[in-house]
């Protein structure tokens, strides 16, 4: 067995032998139990320790950029959405060129609260002088963003490898 904290699953480094793989087969599983109501999670948390009230980003740097992934499908939970905002926030001193990138391409579904934390995210990029996008927006999340007008607030791009060439332009024509 190989044993997990919440430290190691916040900063995505694992110990020796495991890797995200691992802890992704980890995360479903136990979040299968929690939402069937078995007891088999129950049994799981206590057996391999994984902290479920960490969020479920990871990261990675590509070229300049530090790049933000959600492995959660829906972003509903109030105590959950604390953490990812405060982890969000954390992040932000980790991109030493003041370059982040949201990725949402597993994000299907998201609470206005989690809105309000990206807005808050939003303010605190600007204030740092990290330049903030977003990309692969489901289209409800999208048609939310649009609808209160963060469309215009938000720079979003439609994948990754666009979002990252958004990065690269010098002004406005680029």
């Amino acid at each position: 067995m190989i044993p997990y904290d919440s430290s190691s699953v916040r900063s995505g480094t694992f110990p020796e032998g495991a890797g995200r793989p691992v802890f992704d087969l980890v995360d479903a599983i136990v979040r299968f139990g929690e939402q069937t109501g078995s007891e088999f999670s129950t049994v799981f948390h206590g057996s391999v320790g994984v902290n479920m009230t960490t969020t479920s980003l990871w990261s990675q740097t590509n070229g300049e950029v530090l790049v933000v992934y959600f492995s959660d499908a829906k972003i509903l939970d109030d105590a959950r959405i604390q953490q990812i905002g405060k982890d969000l926030t954390e992040m932000v001193s980790k991109a030493e060129a003041g370059k982040m990138l949201l990725n949402f391409q597993n994000v299907g579904f998201m609470s206005s609260a989690m809105i309000g934390k990206l807005i808050l995210l939003s303010k605190k990029c600007k204030t740092d002088k990290v330049d903030l996008k977003f990309c692969n927006i489901a289209p409800n999340i999208m048609e939310v963003f649009k609808i209160m007008k963060l469309n215009k607030v938000f720079d979003i791009h439609p994948d990754e490898s666009n979002a990252i060439k958004a990065y690269e332009k010098k002004g406005w024509f680029g």
